[in-house]
């Protein structure tokens, strides 16, 4: 896989039950050193906000919902992104990641008793109280990063029998910071 390019596998655009939906879009701007993830959150459902983040770890690890990166909320669909710190010369994969929460309330009130002109007796009842918790995962998406050192090589010159003059392009050097 050439580096910086993502590789996606089958894309799975459905919402959950509640229809929170989130998509891994791509990864951009990919160094030695740091890359930029990119997710979309595309419809929140019957949720009035959402938080999205990224889960990132290198490609042989299995991916877990542990850590997060870069959470932020939003109340209507949007691109986001995170630039994450990453090791020179390694393959990642990475997902974005939708939350959210719905707490409904149904209440019954009845007549007020003892009205006066300074005050009232209020009565109501708590008829249902209701939580539901989302999470929506977008499709797994992968990449490698570059090298801290790369080099093309050239032509040779004045080649004879027992000699050559090498020659080559230092191309990229992130050095250790």
């Amino acid at each position: 896989m050439p580096v910086g390019a993502a590789r996606a596998g089958v894309r799975s655009l459905v919402a959950d039950e509640f229809g929170l939906l989130v998509e891994t879009v791509q990864v951009t701007d990919v160094e030695a050193r740091e890359a930029k993830l990119w997710g979309e959150l595309i419809s929140l459902g019957s949720y009035d906000e959402a938080d999205v983040a990224f889960e990132i770890d290198f490609a042989d690890e299995l991916l877990t919902t542990g850590d997060r990166l870069g959470s932020a909320t939003f109340d209507s669909p949007a691109l986001f992104s995170q630039t994450v710190d990453v090791e020179p010369d390694s393959d990642y994969q990475f997902r974005a990641v939708a939350t959210a929460q719905h707490v409904g309330l149904s209440v019954s009130t009845f007549q007020p008793d003892e009205v006066s002109d300074t005050g009232a007796t209020l009565r109501g009842n708590l008829d249902q109280y209701t939580y539901s918790s989302s999470f929506h995962f977008g499709d797994v998406l992968e990449f490698s990063t570059e090298s801290t050192l790369s080099v093309e090589t050239r032509l040779p010159d004045d080649v004879d029998a027992d000699s050559a003059t090498l020659n080559g392009e230092l191309t990229a050097f992130y050095p250790d910071n």
